[in-house]
């Protein structure tokens, strides 16, 4: 696995360097999406760029053909060469890690954020401006409603994390209450 990431690393820099060369960086992003959008809804896709006994030719030639209308030169060229390279194993692990770097490129940050409930705009909102404040980076958030933490959010940027959930605290205060060595044992999942 970290070969692989390591492997991704240097294509997604690679591509990212040609797309800043062209002024391309947003638009190779979203191509990128789109094709790992697909990559994600299509198994049988995935398995077809990771078989093994395929030759390398036929499977290039194959995404030439899916993508050609739908993504610019530099983009199909370069998918044709990690195709071509037998790397289409790793193509999902490349759209994200050139996803990050152009994201970090454009001072653009991913906000994701579980709550127990949906969001309201304004929540959205102020939420958006604090963390953009806080990272001194433009934010968009990513949302997932997550009962299991009863109350709060917990919001995660890069790698670090903001854990406000009710779970939490409830955690935190179970264990000021009832330390281990009073032999007390709570029964209902708290």
């Amino acid at each position: 696995m970290k070969k692989n990431r390591e492997l991704a690393k240097k294509y997604a820099a690679a591509l990212l360097a040609i797309a800043k060369d062209t002024g391309a960086l947003e638009e190779v992003e979203n191509e990128l999406t789109a094709i790992g959008r697909t990559l994600a809804a299509d198994a049988e896709f995935r398995a077809f760029l990771r078989h093994p006994l395929l030759a390398r030719g036929t499977k290039k030639e194959a995404v030439e053909a899916i993508f050609k209308d739908s993504v610019q030169p530099v983009v199909l060229q370069f998918l044709g060469v990690v195709v071509e390279r037998g790397r289409g194993d790793v193509l999902d692990e490349i759209i994200s890690e050139y996803i990050r770097l152009s994201q970090e490129e454009r001072n653009i940050a991913e906000a994701k954020i579980r709550s127990a409930v949906p969001l309201t705009a304004e929540e959205r909102e102020r939420l958006t401006e604090r963390l953009g404040a806080v990272t001194g980076k433009q934010v968009y958030l990513t949302e997932t409603v997550d009962p299991s933490i009863l109350g709060g959010m917990v919001v995660t940027i890069g790698d670090r994390m903001i854990d406000g959930s009710l779970h939490r605290q409830l955690q935190e205060m179970k264990g000021i209450l009832l330390p281990d060595n009073l032999g007390i044992e709570v029964t209902n999942g708290i």
